[in-house]
């Protein structure tokens, strides 16, 4: 014969053990402190490609030759590297801090996102087939 089973255990009771409930006050720090970034950089032309279609202006970028149409033809980031900016500037403008962040154990995440030949893998791993001669993203946060 089964033993009857205890009742649930109420969940808004007074009684009920608080010890392990979420802790709201720090979780809303915690999220008020949270950042999500997004910056863009733009790689230079190769000499078949053309002119370039897109104007950068600050943290601003414009769509040549176009009326300015925000979401379409005009965007907003919180950093823009343009076609001369270096991977070091890259890393110490997003990416420094998030490393130093992790190393105190704090979650980060960087990624590179576009389309095929926009530079991600450059970026990420460095030039001169991921070698010193250029570091990567990767490289530089482990120096």
């Amino acid at each position: 014969q089964k033993a009857p089973r205890a009742p649930p255990r109420p969940r808004n009771s007074a009684a009920q053990d608080n010890s392990a409930a979420p802790d709201t006050a720090n979780m809303e720090t915690k999220m008020a402190e949270t950042k999500l970034r997004v910056a863009i950089r733009v790689r230079p032309l190769r000499s078949e490609e053309g002119a370039c279609a897109w104007r950068i202006e600050g943290e601003n970028v414009y769509q040549a030759d176009c009326e300015e149409v925000v979401g379409r033809t005009a965007f907003r980031y919180d950093a823009v590297y343009g076609e001369n900016s270096a991977t070091k500037d890259v890393y110490e403008g997003v990416c420094r801090e998030l490393v130093d962040g992790a190393l105190r154990g704090v979650n980060g995440t960087i990624f590179a996102y576009g389309q095929t030949s926009s530079g991600k893998t450059f970026t990420m791993q460095g030039g001169d087939k991921y070698g010193a001669g250029a570091p990567g993203l990767m490289h530089l946060a482990a120096d």
